[in-house]
C-alpha cells in the first residue's frame, strides 16, 4: 500500500488534520486512551498498521495513531509492539545502558571509582559499590534518604 493510498482509505481522511493532535485531548486517565481509540473507530486494520508504521518511521509525536496518543519516543515503542514490530530504538538504548554498567568509572556525586555491576568486592579492591551508571551505592542511598526527608526537592539533581 502506497502513502497515498492508505491517507485516501483512512477514517481521517477530508478532515481537519488538527483533529489528530494530542493537544485536545485529556491530560490522563482511561477518558485519554477512549478518547483517541474513537478518533481511529472505523478505520480499516490495514490502513491503521500503515499510519503506524509512518508515525514510527518519521519518528512523529503529538499525534495519535491506530488509536493510540503518540507524545515521546516510549509511546512510538509501544505503538511498534502494538503493531508486531521491534522497537529496536528501545532495544539499542537498553543494551548500551547495560554495558555502561559493566565497566570500572566513577560517581558522579563523590568521584570514588566504582567497580562494575554484579562483580565481587574482593575482584575490584578499594571500589565501591555502583547502584547506577551515575552514582555510587553510598550517594545513591544518601540522596534517596535527604529527599524522603525532605532536604532536598524530589526532583532536583544532586552532583
Amino acid at each position: 500500500m502506497t502513502d497515498l493510498d492508505w491517507r485516501r482509505r483512512g477514517a481521517c481522511a477530508g478532515r481537519d488534520p488538527r483533529f489528530y493532535e494530542t493537544d485536545w485531548l485529556m491530560r490522563s486517565g482511561h477518558r485519554r486512551a477512549e478518547q483517541a481509540q474513537m478518533v481511529c473507530q472505523g478505520c480499516p486494520v490495514d490502513v491503521q498498521l500503515a499510519c503506524a508504521r509512518n508515525v514510527i518511521e518519521n519518528k512523529d509525536s503529538g499525534v495519535i495513531s491506530a488509536g493510540i496518543p503518540i507524545e515521546n519516543r516510549e509511546d512510538r515503542n509501544r505503538l511498534a509492539a502494538f503493531i508486531g514490530e521491534a522497537a529496536v530504538e528501545f532495544a539499542v538504548k537498553r543494551r548500551k545502558r547495560k554495558e555502561e554498567l559493566h565497566v570500572v568509572s566513577d560517581c558522579n556525586t563523590c568521584g570514588k571509582t566504582m567497580r562494575p555491576i554484579r562483580t565481587r568486592t574482593e575482584d575490584y579492591p578499594g571500589m565501591v559499590t555502583r547502584q547506577n551508571a551515575a552514582q555510587c551505592g553510598t550517594c545513591y542511598q544518601r540522596i534517596w534518604a535527604q529527599k524522603r526527608r525532605g532536604q532536598i526537592a524530589a526532583h532536583q539533581v544532586v552532583a
